[in-house]
């Protein structure tokens, strides 16, 4: 029986708060779709959803919820079809096309075309064909219920997650089933051998820690830790950056000579390519990579607010923003306590660099000691994780 001294906690107001809200709502993982269709004229509307769902067999009937300011959905309700493609796991690129307002988003896309006529895009995971059954007001966005005229699987690929903030991939049963393309498997299970580790230096340095790898021509974060983890409520992991210079240098300076002249590709001058040479000629000296406190701040704070809203810097060159930065200054004299990143390489048993441990946010290294100590202990994480993989096998 309720206890009658049950009280509503004032609390209760959190539910009024749109931040945190979604920061509740975003312990619950979902799929990514892309709505689209095309009208009599010929133009094509798409729009990303992520509260997507099937409804009723019989009849077959699905529902998703566009915003009441979305400027795609009355396109797409006025033709009153619609086909739902199941985004694959390496579409992220699609995802974040289509998640921006203007412009073209099918331009340069492989499109297909449903029975119905709606756009199908090409490598996706399932698309569903729809004809517009009722649409009902409910609070700030629309219930759209679609009656499936005709689906079928795409690629059979695993489908892209978004959790947290970050987009993801499904794994079948452990890390090393992972359905990822790449080299993805391998960091992956790098980050498992040492994952205890990573998390007890966060706790003991009061910091973050980011690890990344190269997933093709990306950069790509595969892991996370540190309580601290400043106000955005989501995750990087998922997050992506271009392999290009200064980004990453740890993991391009034991690379192949063709492998860092491509790293260095981007620089707009052979002024500025040799100085981000020294710098990786620095970074292989030292052993690791740093950025100043001051200059690592922006940077952070950028990716902070993707990690809350992956479109929060639509518009922005957020490379760009890393390009400005101060890595790897070739004069070491520079106190250790204006520090602010530092980046240690886990080499695997061919001695390539593959993943990085990114190191940030220290709660105490106000003196040259302590930040000499903070370094000393990271490396001996990387350190670790080297000598693990070079007695396990990661393939």
């Amino acid at each position: 029986m309720p206890s009658e001294n049950i009280v509503v906690p004032a609390a209760a107001s959190r539910a009024e708060d749109p931040s945190h809200f979604r920061r509740v709502l975003g312990q619950y993982p979902t799929g990514v779709c892309v709505v689209a269709a095309t009208d009599t004229d010929g133009n094509r509307s798409g729009m990303v959803v992520g509260s997507f769902a099937s409804v009723s067999l019989s009849p077959p009937l699905v529902v998703f919820f566009p915003d009441r300011s979305s400027s795609s959905w009355p396109k797409i309700q006025a033709v009153g079809r619609f086909c739902i493609n199941v985004l694959a796991a390496g579409q992220e690129d699609v995802c974040r096309r289509f998640a921006t307002k203007g412009g073209d988003k099918f331009a340069g896309l492989d499109v297909d075309v449903a029975p119905s006529g709606m756009p199908r895009l090409n490598d996706v995971a399932a698309w569903i064909d729809c004809e517009i059954e009722s649409v009902h007001d409910v609070g700030d966005h629309f219930a759209v219920f679609g009656r499936v005229l005709d689906l079928d699987v795409g690629t059979a690929a695993s489908p892209l997650l978004f959790f947290q903030g970050g987009y993801g991939r499904f794994a079948t049963h452990s890390v090393t089933d992972m359905d990822v393309p790449g080299d993805l498997g391998s960091a992956l299970r790098a980050v498992e051998l040492i994952r205890s580790d990573i998390e007890n230096l966060a706790a003991e340095l009061g910091a973050r820690c980011v690890v990344s790898t190269l997933d093709g021509p990306d950069v790509v974060i595969i892991a996370t830790a540190g309580s601290n983890a400043g106000s955005a409520p989501g995750t990087l992991v998922g997050q992506r950056l271009p392999f290009l210079a200064p980004t990453a240098s740890v993991l391009a300076a034991w690379r192949h000579p063709d492998t860092v002249e491509t790293w260095l590709s981007g620089m707009p001058s052979p002024g500025a390519k040799s100085v981000q040479q020294e710098h990786l000629d620095a970074v292989r000296r030292r052993g690791y990579s740093l950025a100043l406190r001051s200059a690592s701040a922006q940077a952070i704070s950028a990716l902070d607010q993707v990690a809350e809203d992956p479109a929060a810097l639509a518009g922005e060159d957020v490379h760009g923003l890393f390009g400005r930065l101060t890595y790897d200054p070739a004069d070491t004299e520079d106190t250790p306590d204006t520090v602010g990143l530092v980046t240690v390489p886990v080499f695997d048993g061919t001695g390539t660099a593959l993943i990085a441990l990114h190191v940030f946010g220290f709660s105490d290294t106000t003196t040259d000691e302590q930040a000499a100590q903070a370094v000393l202990k990271i490396r001996n994480v990387a350190d670790r994780g080297s000598s693990l993989l070079t007695r396990t096998p990661t393939h």
